[in-house]
C-alpha cells in the first residue's frame, strides 16, 4: 500500500510537470501544492518505513525548492522564498513529529544532518532561480537571497528540539 501511495505521488508530480510544459506555464500555487504534496508524501513514507523518510529528506528539500523556484511568477521573488521556506519547515516538523517517532539527541542530530544536506543545494538552486529573474530589481534579489537563510535559521532555532524525549 505504501509503494502505491508513493508511486501515486510521483505520477501526480509527473502529470503536473507534463501539463505545465505543454502549456508552458506552472503557477506558483500549483508548484507549491506539488511541493507540499511531495513533503507530506515523504512524511507518510517515513512513518510507515521509518528511516526512509529521513534519508530522502535532501531529495525532497531540493525538489521542493526547485519546483517553487523555477516558476515564472513575474518578479515575485519574496513570496517564492517564503513559500519555499514554509514547505521545507512543514516537511521538517512533519519528520520530527510524525515520520520517525520519538527521538533522542542523536536522532535529532541525524535528522538535522540530512536536512542540512538538502538545504545547501536547495539554497543554491533558489539563488540561481532568483538571479535568473530579469524583471525584479536588484534589491529584491538581495533581500530574497538573504531571507531564506534567515527564515531557516529562525525555524531551526524555534523547532530544533521538537519531538525529543
Amino acid at each position: 500500500m505504501l509503494l502505491i501511495l508513493d508511486a501515486f505521488s510521483f505520477v501526480l508530480l509527473w502529470y503536473i510537470f507534463r501539463t505545465a510544459t505543454r502549456y508552458n506555464r506552472l503557477s506558483l500555487f500549483t508548484a507549491t501544492l506539488a511541493a507540499l504534496g511531495l513533503a507530506v508524501g515523504n512524511n507518510v513514507l517515513g512513518h510507515f518505513a521509518a528511516p526512509s523518510g529521513i534519508l530522502l529528506t535532501p531529495i525532497v528539500v531540493v525538489l521542493a525548492a526547485t519546483l517553487i523556484g523555477t516558476v515564472q511568477a513575474d518578479g515575485w521573488l519574496i513570496p517564492k522564498v517564503l513559500l519555499t521556506a514554509a514547505v521545507i519547515s512543514v516537511h521538517d516538523v512533519g519528520t520530527k513529529l510524525y515520520a520517525g517517532g520519538v527521538h533522542d539527541n542523536e536522532g535529532a542530530g541525524f535528522m538535522h544532518l540530512f536536512l542540512f544536506l538538502g538545504l545547501l543545494p536547495a539554497y543554491a538552486a533558489l539563488l540561481y532561480c532568483i538571479w535568473q529573474d530579469q524583471r525584479a530589481p536588484r534589491w529584491h534579489k538581495l533581500v530574497a537571497g538573504a531571507l531564506f537563510p534567515l527564515l531557516m535559521g529562525l525555524h531551526l532555532s524555534c523547532f530544533a528540539r521538537l519531538g525529543l524525549n
